[in-house]
């Protein structure tokens, strides 16, 4: 896996740096769930994480910085303790689903961007993110 800053990196942590990050400093409900993964499973969680906080908009520093690999942390976690918004392969929410003739739409508070956790929005602030806390789910019948 490429970390930040080289080119074509794929996460703004190591699947090293952040087991020993969240095992010791991370208290998320998905934190067993983090830790019970594989390399390849906290790999592609990781980098799950770090395209939400690139597609987020985030004005990344020149060198990777702590309060990104804690934010990427935090959200890797997160993520797994509660899938509400799913990612597609390309890392975008999914903001539509259908079963048979119910339809379920997800909207977030800011445009097309996902709602990422407080704490995860709060070690962001400084690199200018455009995201926010919370969302909403619209249910109805598809036509």
């Amino acid at each position: 896996m490429i970390i930040y800053p080289d080119a074509g990196y794929q996460s703004f942590i190591s699947v090293g740096d952040a087991d020993t990050t969240i095992g010791s400093f991370v208290e998320s409900a998905g934190k067993t769930a983090y830790l019970a993964l594989d390399i390849p499973g906290k790999e592609a969680i990781l980098t799950q994480s770090s395209l939400q906080i690139e597609l987020a908009g985030c004005t990344l520093p020149a060198q990777n910085e702590k309060p990104l690999e804690l934010a990427t942390c935090y959200l890797s976690t997160s993520n797994l303790a509660f899938p509400v918004i799913e990612q597609d392969p390309n890392g975008r929410s999914i903001t539509q689903e259908s079963v048979g003739d119910l339809s379920v739409s997800y909207s977030v508070n800011d445009k097309s961007q996902g709602a990422f956790p407080a704490i995860v929005t709060q070690l962001l602030e400084q690199y200018t993110c455009q995201v926010r806390t919370g969302g909403i789910s619209q249910f109805y019948r598809a036509t």
